[in-house]
Parts: C-alpha cells; structure tokens; sequence
C-alpha cells in the first residue's frame, strides 16, 4: 500500500508533495531551460522570451502537474530564480530527482506526461532561437534535450505514448493563440 501512488486523478498536486519537493518540480522548468538554453554556450533573448512566455500562458499547458507548477513559478519567479541558484544539484541529479518524485507521487499518466511536458518545453526553447534555413534545433540542443529524457528516465516507449512530444509542443501555440484571443 505504502508504494501506491498518492494522488490518482486530478487535485491541488502542492498538498501531496513537501515544500522541498514542490521547488524540485519548479526548479526542473528552469533546469530543463538551462540545459537546452545554454547548449550553445550562452542563452539568447528568443531563448528568454520563449520561457517567458510559457510562464505567462500556463493555462494552455496540457498536463495538469506541469501547468500547477507554472503558475506557482509565474507567481514567485524571482524567488524561485533566486532559490534555484542557491541549489547545489547539478541539471542531472536535479532530473533524476524530478523522476523519482513523479514516480513516487503520482500515478504513472501523470508522471510520464510531466516528463513529457519538460521534454516538450525543452524543444519549444531550442526552436525559439534555431536557424530559419535547416533545422531549428542545433545538434548540442538535441544533445541536451536527450540527456533530460535520459535523466527523467523516460523510455522509448513512453515517447510514443499519447500525448507525443510533438502534441504537446504543437499544443504551446495553438493553445496560447487561443487562450490570447
């Protein structure tokens, strides 16, 4: 019993997680962002506006979990940001720590679909600043974005399920055009 998910369907996600673990999750935008962002060695202004406006369209995110911890980043960021800094986890043990809290949590859809989300959130960054000829997203953004999908221990399998990575990612716009009108 004690290893059964806690949460099964949608509620307020903060009551089943520790402050501690709650910025976990909020710092895990910000260390997917990072990872992709600074790829090329620095993080350029689409890169910047890019986040910013995923933070500023939460409501259009798909996943439940994703969107709370948006809106709780949205809220507090320069808090957040600044508690984010004074974290000693490398981008690496942060996601692991990400996975293990998802996969303690919440039930599996829930978890995949955040890591997903992240996934997602990590190619809408690197198309943000891509090149208008060619591929949009350089070969050390998908290196980057690989690596988190390894550190979120999201399998093959997992990618395929539905949602895609490509839904969600197309769903940043359409839902963010809809939610401006």
């Amino acid at each position: 019993m004690a290893d059964e998910p806690i949460i099964t369907e949608y509620q307020d996600f903060k009551i089943i997680f520790s402050n501690d673990e709650w910025k976990t999750l909020q710092f895990s935008i910000f260390w997917v962002f990072n990872a992709v962002a600074k790829a090329d060695g620095r993080i350029d202004k689409k890169e910047l506006d890019a986040l910013s406006h995923l933070m500023n369209n939460s409501s259009a995110i798909i996943n439940e979990l994703a969107r709370d911890i948006i809106t709780t980043i949205e809220k507090d960021f320069t808090k957040i940001k600044e508690e984010l800094d004074n974290d000693k986890r490398e981008i690496i043990d942060g996601l692991r720590n990400v996975s293990d809290l998802l996969n303690t949590k919440v039930n599996q859809a829930t978890a995949v679909n955040f890591k997903k989300t992240l996934i997602a959130i990590g190619f809408y960054i690197a198309n943000a600043s891509g090149k208008w000829l060619g591929s949009k997203v350089s070969s050390e953004e998908n290196i980057a974005i690989k690596l988190a999908g390894m550190n979120l221990r999201l399998s093959a399998a997992q990618l395929e399920e539905v949602p895609t990575i490509n839904e969600i990612f197309s769903s940043f716009d359409e839902r963010f055009l809809m939610n401006s009108e």
